[in-house]
């Protein structure tokens, strides 16, 4: 060792005392120095001196307050078996009732020597005084005559008229504590180097750092002052979707500025810790409103809870489907009908896939300024550059064919698919086919196209959908609608959207602002349709596509059944408002429903 361990002795007793002198004249590497004080003496003792040395080394409760009083390691020399068994021998010789009274330490092995030897003597373990004047007037009072204890009860002892005999340590536990001593000073040594050279290697990288326990409690940091407070804030709120043995990488925003954190879980002993590498992030200050956003897992997964696309069958099969591809999370090329929120199903299949712990950009193709484009195509900070992450570019037909053309080429000439992973959305006209960018892009970069249904491929999931986004309606606009009534649930499954979810939506919103029943009504609904179709007045819904193709060569009895069951099905089967519609009674349509 490069220099003398130097170690502070607090004996409660004057003999320990002088057993420290006498092994700190033997120990010429040790810096030994040995006081006398027992329990709070002891304690103010440590407390005074304490930082002059780099460990204390003294017994039983009197090492207990110490550890609470001074900041460096404290060693309970303690008392061995032999130790005990000198003092019971001692005790078995004057012939006398006794029994032990000592730290918890000294009293545990006190049960082990008495099961042992099958000797019969009580055993209390006392902490302070007070316990201990209570226990020996009740022994005094069952005539024992004497104890075998330590410091605490000594003097307490013979104040009550009881014999005590000390319970001492020996030469070999005071050996024993200072080999112990310069263990874990040897190991506190290389800690101190190692964290020296961490902090030095984390000076020389890129970025800061910081390292917070479990708790988000600060260990260490490059960074200082108001910035670092502002800065371990937002990290807290990280940490329990950090606890895990996977890096993390998310972004985070502190001085008006954005920064890409890195996390990494440490499970190190004794305890386990994060360490957070920050980087200023290069992208435009004004990305947010021109194309460009960044989005974690829980921003993700906020959006799809209030999602009319994350209920009904129809999504389950979407989730299952998105599980599927977990293990490999392919490149995807999503297309459908404007209105159909691809921007959920492409969250999905993140929230889905392997890279869930790293940064989904989005990139919205139709937002896009040429500052924001020359920087996804030049910039040495672009999200191409990276790696790992979710690259979610939307609206990708929105691109003029030049921009598609060189896009695709920097995705291949940097590698950038198969570094990161990409989706994209390509819309399409209503009933007509994907743009054939669509086509070129999966073909070129190897993707599973993914086709999204349009909303009137999914009519059985309607009341489900409407169910749902009433309940987020009702929460923005203080209602307290509870459901559609039947009628009104029949019209909107016989529309035939062709704004898909996005129409839904804005149809449901109007018609919540209009209500103030508990029930949206069949009038309401069909007023806000009235107005739907001369918005599209060149779409055909439901209700004309449908249209009954009757055989003039049938009866009058017969077009009237074809038309019965027709309405009907429109209705999904419910027969009260198909009646209503077909303006006859419901006992005229069962007859006409079971005639022979």
């Amino acid at each position: 060792m490069s220099k003398k361990i130097r170690i502070l002795g607090i004996a409660p007793y004057e003999g320990l005392k002088q057993l420290m002198e006498e092994y700190a004249c033997q120990r010429k590497d040790l810096d030994f120095v040995s006081l006398l004080g027992s329990m709070e003496e002891g304690a103010a003792l440590a407390k005074e001196y304490y930082s002059d040395f780099d460990i204390i080394i003294s017994r039983a409760n009197t090492a207990d307050l110490i550890k609470k009083s001074v900041p460096i390691p404290v060693i309970d020399l303690g008392i061995g078996y032999y130790d005990i068994l000198r003092c019971l021998k001692t005790a078995e010789a004057t012939h006398t009732k006794f029994a032990l009274l000592g730290h918890p330490s000294l009293t545990k092995a006190a049960q082990t020597l008495r099961s042992l030897l099958k000797a019969e003597f009580p055993v209390f373990s006392i902490s302070d005084t007070a316990t201990a004047l209570h226990t020996l007037h009740t022994l005094s009072a069952q005539n024992y005559q004497t104890v075998i204890c330590d410091t605490v009860a000594y003097e307490a002892a013979r104040k009550a008229g009881l014999t005590p005999i000390l319970l001492t340590s020996s030469a070999e536990s005071l050996e024993t504590a200072v080999n112990h001593a310069l263990y874990l000073w040897e190991i506190s040594q290389k800690s101190v180097v190692t964290l020296s050279m961490l902090k030095e290697a984390l000076k020389t990288g890129f970025g800061d750092y910081l390292l917070l326990n479990e708790n988000g409690t600060l260990l260490y940091s490059t960074l200082q002052g108001n910035f670092l407070q502002a800065i371990q804030i937002q990290l807290q709120k990280e940490v329990p979707s950090c606890l895990s043995k996977e890096k993390r990488s998310f972004f985070i925003t502190a001085a008006n500025k954005l920064y890409a954190v890195s996390s990494r879980f440490v499970d190190a002993a004794p305890k386990p810790y994060l360490i957070f590498c920050l980087t200023p992030s290069k992208l435009p200050v004004n990305h947010s409103k021109y194309g460009i956003s960044i989005l974690n897992r829980e921003d993700t997964q906020n959006t799809l809870t209030t999602s009319i696309c994350t209920t009904g069958n129809h999504a389950k099969k979407l989730r299952k489907d998105a599980k599927s591809m977990k293990k490999i999370s392919p490149n995807l090329v999503l297309t459908g009908e404007y209105g159909t929120e691809e921007d959920c199903l492409a969250y999905l299949y993140y929230i889905e896939s392997k890279l869930h712990n790293h940064p989904l950009y989005k990139i919205n193709c139709d937002l896009l300024n040429e500052k924001n484009w020359n920087f996804l195509i030049n910039s040495f900070h672009s999200p191409f550059t990276d790696n790992d992450n979710t690259i979610y570019i939307s609206n990708l037909q929105k691109l003029s064919a030049e921009k598609q053309k060189w896009l695709l080429s920097v995705i291949l000439d940097t590698n950038a698919h198969v570094r990161n992973r990409f989706i994209f959305s390509c819309c399409k006209e209503y009933k007509k086919p994907a743009p054939a960018v669509a086509l070129e892009y999966a073909n070129t970069l190897d993707c599973i196209v993914i086709p999204v249904a349009p909303l009137r491929e999914q009519k059985t999931d309607l009341p489900s959908m409407c169910a749902l986004y009433i309940n987020t309606l009702n929460e923005a606009f203080g209602k307290q609608l509870i459901a559609l009534d039947d009628d009104a649930i029949c019209t909107l499954t016989e529309y035939d959207y062709p704004g898909n979810h996005a129409q839904l939506k804005r149809i449901l919103k109007q018609a919540v602002l209009k209500t103030n029943s508990l029930y949206l009504s069949n009038s309401v609904i069909q007023e806000i349709l009235v107005q739907e179709r001369q918005l599209f007045p060149t779409r055909v819904d439901t209700a004309s596509s449908s249209s009954i193709q009757l055989d003039c060569n049938l009866s009058l009895d017969e077009i009237n059944h074809c038309v019965i069951q027709q309405v009907l099905k429109n209705c999904n089967g419910n027969q009260s408002v198909a009646a209503r519609k077909l303006g006859i009674s419901r006992t005229t349509l069962w007859r006409s429903l079971n005639r022979d």
